[in-house]
Formats: structure tokens, sequence, C-alpha cells
């Protein structure tokens, strides 16, 4: 921890909360060291899953059980949900509705995204109708969601496999250059164009802007389903108060070869490289994505087995749950199969419960019957998750806290990690000693989202012989405030009176 500064001009001093800043972490494919503990703020989030026929199955099938018994609020139901909240539910939909039923807030009003600027930032479009904002309209209209899972159905499956091909090498975050596969590589046409010009959520995607973009129905190609979740993670970068969980569509048994290995490659894709390929200005430029508050979770592998790939057949998961490989479900038929084919397109019941149970943490005792395997026991997967988005959330120490260039009345300092408002308080030298205890030690002077002040804002001048110091605080949505630092003798308590008279 670096020691408090203090800068004093014409007789006025900065008191900096000082510390080293902590980044926020990219999924681990080993996810290592998970935390399956009760996360500290289960019982204030608000879990929502998207989905269509399939999802309403798992929800049935044990995972709304299995939530609601860990202490999630849930307000996903198998029926009567809102009129926008499982239609369109292809990859092709998913896109869409983000960009035009989450899209970007500011200044607390929602705002359609149309894409980044040439420095990444959101370009915003139309104000979001209330009738068709997805946080708060689904069937209570109870509080606002802050954990969004979405799924597409079992029709999404059939993938062809036109994907996006890379040079390799160290450039590109590992990928080197994009060869093709993308409306940039094949058209010179920025990806967010492409992903923008389908007219509505439901209307089909077509080739003005991309010769291989033409998307309608279910089916899709690889190249189309990674471009479009790239796109997302523009978004979802927008709402770090926000876990989003995104599952595979399930396969179906009646897949061509074809198509089976389309399926099995979005799905390694999603594991692997999703978060590796985050592309900020549309332009396949990649980097990692820099926010824990995404996740795949491999609903594909928790209810097919692949038959040909002895890699995702050992491992079966995208993180080792329970230190335990899993083999419970071994086939020898050449498709994706992983059911007693019950059904050629939904999951069948037993198979839904052991994904509720890889999700939710137990033993399972549904695999034995059809597979004559022991049932294993899982550690409980949502839990590390919303351990890992609420940790990587939490606000450090603003630091470098001092005057803009010359100015003795615009104090700035450095942008800090997760937060999207700054507060600066001002004390004077008699309320030093209650930042250590429970007393009012200050005023709040200033609150923005910038990281300076302004000329002029800080302009009152101190009594003679004396001065007043500064301390500025981070917030979020997620975690509230971070910490105001140390004093020689403990960290310091701040407790603002609330806005400075003068």
């Amino acid at each position: 921890m670096k020691s408090a500064q203090l800068i004093i001009t014409f007789s006025l001093a900065v008191m900096l909360c000082a510390g080293s800043p902590a980044s926020a972490s990219l999924l681990d494919e080993e996810f290592a060291d998970p935390d399956f503990s009760t996360p500290a703020g289960q019982v204030d989030h608000v879990f929502n899953f998207f989905h269509h026929s399939c999802g309403g199955n798992l929800l049935s099938n044990g995972l709304a059980s299995g939530l609601t018994n860990l202490g999630y609020t849930l307000h996903s139901q198998t029926y009567n949900q809102y009129v926008y909240e499982n239609n369109y539910t292809d990859y092709r939909h998913w896109y869409k509705r983000f960009q035009r039923e989450l899209g970007i807030e500011s200044g607390g009003v929602y705002y359609r995204y149309e894409g980044p600027d040439a420095y990444g930032e959101p370009i915003l479009g139309a104000a979001i109708d209330q009738d068709g904002f997805m946080l708060t309209w689904y069937e209570y209209q109870a509080e606002t969601m802050d954990i969004i899972m979405f799924k597409p159905c079992y029709p999404g499956s059939a993938v062809s496999t036109y994907d996006t091909t890379y040079a390799g090498g160290p450039d590109n975050n590992g990928y080197g250059a994009v060869l093709s596969g993308t409306p940039y590589s094949d058209n010179g046409n920025n990806n967010f164009t492409y992903l923008n010009s389908s007219t509505s959520v439901s209307a089909s995607y077509g080739t003005t802007y991309w010769s291989y973009g033409s998307w309608s129905g279910s089916g899709s190609s690889l190249a189309q389903m990674k471009a479009a979740y790239r796109g997302m993670l523009n978004i979802f970068k927008e709402h770090p108060q926000i876990l989003f969980i995104a599952m595979q569509a399930p396969p179906m048994v009646s897949l061509s070869d074809t198509q089976a290995a389309g399926c099995r490659e979005f799905a390694r894709w999603m594991r692997e490289d999703w978060l590796h390929q985050f592309d900020p200005t549309g332009t396949d430029q990649f980097e990692d994505y820099p926010l824990p508050n995404v996740v795949p979770s491999d609903f594909h592998n928790s209810v097919a087995w692949t038959a040909n790939d002895a890699g995702l057949d050992a491992e079966y998961f995208w993180f080792p749950v329970g230190g335990f490989t899993d083999d419970s479900m071994d086939t020898t038929d050449p498709n994706l199969v992983g059911r007693n084919a019950g059904s050629q397109d939904h999951p069948d019941s037993w198979l839904n419960h052991r994904t509720a149970v890889i999700f939710c943490g137990g033993t399972d005792s549904y695999s034995p019957p059809y597979t004559g395997n022991t049932g294993r026991e899982y550690s409980c997967w949502i839990n590390a998750v919303v351990n890992r988005w609420e940790g990587g959330s939490a606000l450090t120490e603003v630091t470098d806290v001092g005057w803009a260039a010359s100015s003795t009345t615009n104090l700035s300092w450095a942008t800090t990690p997760n937060a999207d408002t700054y507060h600066v308080y001002r004390g004077t030298p008699s309320d030093l000693p209650n930042l250590l205890d429970s007393n009012l030690d200050s005023c709040l002077k200033w609150s923005g989202s910038t990281t300076q002040t302004g000329e002029g804002v800080l302009d009152l001048v101190p009594a003679v012989d004396s001065f007043y110091w500064f301390i500025v605080l981070g917030e979020n949505s997620t975690q509230g405030f971070g910490p105001a630092g140390d004093a020689t003798s403990g960290p310091r308590q701040l407790d603002s009176s609330g806005d400075c008279s003068n």
C-alpha cells in the first residue's frame, strides 16, 4: 500500500486515498481456485433465464428448485413470461435483443446500442421504450434483475461450418490476422455495420454488408454466430453490474456429421476463445474481455457426448467440477446423442436434472440408471461464477489525486477499475481525527463520472493558517463505495454530513 500523499498549494491541502488498483480478471479456462461458498450478495441478486422450450424443461427439471434452494431470487418460470421474454431465441436474435431491449444506460435512460466509435466507446441510438425493456418487464415486474442467462432453442444446433479463419501467430491476441469469416475481413465493412443492419429482432440478415451474411430461420454458420457473440461483449461491457451467462443450444439427435461438428466447434469456441476475441472497434482487432461479468455455461456438453473428441469427453464441462473428470455418458454413436432418444430434439429429463446438479451442486443420482456409472458429487458452479463476478467488481482506492496541470482549483485522479462515479469530499484540520471513527468528518463537494472536477469547483479559500483536505471515493452500482484508504493509525472511515453549503 502506498503511503498517503499530501499536496499543499496556497495553504490548501489534498489528502489522497492511495493504493495499487487491482485489474479485473478474464475467465480462465482452468478456472483456478474457484470459490464455491455462498456469495456475500446472494440474497440481493435477481436471476432471470431467457429461453424457449428446452430452457423451460431445464427449469422444471431441477434448475428452478436448485437456484431457489441456494437462496437466489428467481423470476424465470416455465410459463407466463412477458411477451418479449422468450420469443425470438435463435442465435441470430440475441445480439439484436440486447441491442434493442437492454442497450446502454446514460443519465438514467437506456438507449439502443448503435455500435462503437473509433475508440470503442458506445454510440447511442433512440431511447428504449419501457414496454420492451429487458430488465424490468417480465412476468412479475419485480426487482430489476442483475443475473441474466440466455439460451437458444434446439434448432440452433443445425450449424453450418463456414467459419472465421486466422493467420496464427502471436499478433492479435494470439490469433494473428483474421483472414476470412467476418464482415470486416470478407468485405471491408465494420462488423457492427452488419450486426446493426437487420431492421428488427425478427427480421433476417442480408448480404449488403457481408457476402456470407444471409441469416434467417434457426440455422446459422459458425462465422455468423461468432460475429454476433463477439458483438454482444461490447454491450455487456457497459453493464458491469449485471452477470451474463451464455448457454448454447442443445444438440439434436438428428444432426448430420457436419452439423454435429459445427455444433461442437461453437461449444468449444465459447469455452476457449470467446472471451479472448473481444473486438471493441468491430475491425477484427482482438483483446481479452476486461470484466468478470460474462461467462459461458456449457449446456451443450452437459447434455451431449461428443464420441469423437477424447479431450471434451474427459473434461465434459468447462472447468473440473468437484475435482473429477466426467466419463458418465459414454456411447459409440458417431453423432451427438447423450440421451436415450426419448426425444430427437429436447434433452431427456434426466439430462436436465443432471445439468441442474452441475449448475447448482449436489449428487448426480440421475445418470446411473442410464449409464451404469456411479453418480458424482458436484460443487456449486453458479456460486463460483457469482463469487468471481462480485470479487471482480470490487473497488480499490482512488489513486494519483492532485491538481490538474498548474491549476489550484481543478482536482484530478487516475481512472479506478470498476468505478463509474466519483465523489470528492472536503474537510478541515479539526475534522481529521473523525476519519478514524463514526463521527461526521466531511461534506460532499462534487460528484461526477469524469476523473477531474473542472476549474473553479474547489475555489473556496480556506481561513488563514488553515487548509482544506479532500478525499476522492469511487462508486459502482454493484459494490457501492470504494475504500477511503489507510491513515497512519488505521483505515479511514469517511462519514459525510451531506452536500457542502459553500
